[in-house]
């Protein structure tokens, strides 16, 4: 009876033994998933840039916080003109397509400091420290880049030809960051649709910059 006793023990100490094991492998499990839902928040799937959330959720309010030590700060705001073209006469896939080539292309325009963002559909944002000065001067200067730029995907051509809107930061309001930073991407919405109203291939510069 004492031998039966033990293995009736024996048995329960196993089975608790591979629940534990299971558990445990169940935690890892989650903890990759949870990293990976992480990632997919703050980043864009289709092109892998950072995405809004990252640069108006996560970025701008820890700029804002530490604004009287970091100085100036700018989102210069890209709305590819000919994309809308390309879905209608190609269709989405190579719209997708014609878009991660199209991120590739912006790349060249970043400079040392400088980000490049998905902001949401044709749309891209290039944030650094500048002053409104320093970043009209980018705004032109890239207008007529672009303007004059195509990128190609297999036997498709399209012009960069792009909306620019700029939005520069060079004082605070005193308002909380979480509310500055909506302020500044609301602004910088506000300006790269008057950009886009005026016909694209235009680049336009927000009038506030205390945010």
């Amino acid at each position: 009876q004492a031998g039966s006793e033990r293995d009736r023990r024996t048995r329960q100490i196993t089975v608790l033994t591979d629940e534990v094991g299971q558990l445990k492998g169940r935690v890892v499990e989650l903890e990759a998933d949870n990293k990976k839902w992480r990632q997919l928040i703050g980043r864009d799937t289709l092109t892998g840039l950072p995405n809004k959330i990252t640069l108006f959720r996560i970025l701008l309010p820890k700029i804002m916080r530490e604004f009287s030590s970091s100085g100036p700060f700018s989102c210069i705001a890209i709305g590819l003109d000919q994309l809308g073209r390309v879905n209608k006469d190609f269709g989405w896939l190579m719209g997708d397509k014609m878009l991660r080539a199209s991120a590739r292309g912006l790349r060249k325009f970043l400079q040392e400091g400088d980000d490049l963002y998905r902001m949401d559909g044709v749309n891209f944002v290039i944030a650094g420290r500048m002053d409104v000065n320093a970043a009209r001067q980018r705004a032109a200067e890239m207008r007529r880049a672009l303007g004059s730029s195509t990128v190609r995907v297999e036997e498709t051509t399209m012009p960069l030809a792009s909306s620019l809107g700029v939005v520069s930061v060079e004082e605070t309001a005193g308002s909380s960051e979480s509310e500055s930073a909506n302020a500044v991407y609301t602004a910088l919405l506000e300006t790269l649709y008057l950009a886009k109203q005026k016909g694209g291939n235009t680049a336009e510069v927000h009038n506030i910059t205390r945010f």
